[in-house]
């Protein structure tokens, strides 16, 4: 593949850092923790591991900024993919995704571009551990939750109506569904209907008042705090760095 041409030195490079007693400038070690957030599928994660990413110093043996923030990337894939695995996602396939973010990474023109491929990719390995976790231990009552939630997107969803479709109290329910999926059901909710705002604002001509609209949001100026507080970017600047990205 035409990746490993393009960055089998990078990869070298990578692999030789994570080996016991070479350091970099770039230290490995403040990111151990959100990794092992990550790994049990936490949310705060992605936004600890994409807040490091984006300040951390470069690599002291990259050519150009360029190079360096691909290193970066590289360096932040493979902790993240052996979380996953480490997690229950299969190998083969966490492999194939990161053969995918990386092409993704190495076509972005700049560095705006290159931090939205890595949150894509936090994003959809978290959704990975997420389903893993779901498979395994979710209780049936959570299952049934989620797909309610999940074909009721364009409309407002409470509490209460999703613990009701469960045959459940609002307390106990909210308590539960934060103990198994690792995040509130309001947070649950706004992150899936972002991922969808996320594919109409790509590939669709709607405005972002239309779209939060559409997706039931209070406002559209909570749709674009909720967008950022999940994406790290308001939806113009997501649409920007689509459009300038090609």
């Amino acid at each position: 593949m035409v990746r490993y041409t393009m960055c089998g030195a990078l990869n070298n490079v990578i692999c030789d850092s994570l080996k016991p007693g070479v350091l970099l400038n770039c230290s490995v070690a403040p990111t151990m923790f959100s990794l092992e957030n990550f790994k049990n599928g936490g949310e705060l994660a992605v936004q600890n591991l994409q807040e490091y990413f984006e300040t951390s110093n470069l690599f002291s043996l990259a050519k150009d900024k360029s190079q360096s923030y691909q290193m970066m990337f590289i360096k932040q894939i493979t902790l993240v993919n052996q979380a996953a695995v480490l997690a229950g996602v299969s190998a083969t396939f966490a492999n194939t995704i990161n053969d995918y973010f990386i092409e993704r990474m190495l076509a972005a023109t700049d560095r705006d571009g290159i931090n939205l491929v890595h949150r894509e990719m936090l994003e959809y390995y978290l959704d990975q551990i997420v389903k893993r976790r779901g498979s395994q231990g979710y209780s049936a009552e959570i299952s049934k939750a989620t797909q309610y939630i999940d074909r009721r997107l364009h409309q407002k969803v409470s509490v209460k109506e999703v613990s009701d479709s469960v045959g459940l109290s609002p307390n106990y329910f909210a308590n539960t569904f934060k103990n198994e999926v690792g995040i509130s059901l309001t947070d649950y909710i706004n992150r899936r209907k972002i991922l969808v705002s996320q594919n109409m604002l790509q590939y669709s001509n709607f405005s972002i008042t239309e779209i939060s609209q559409y997706l039931a949001f209070s406002s559209q100026s909570y749709f674009i705090k909720a967008f950022k507080s999940v994406k790290g970017i308001t939806p113009k600047q997501f649409k920007k760095t689509l459009v300038a990205n090609g």
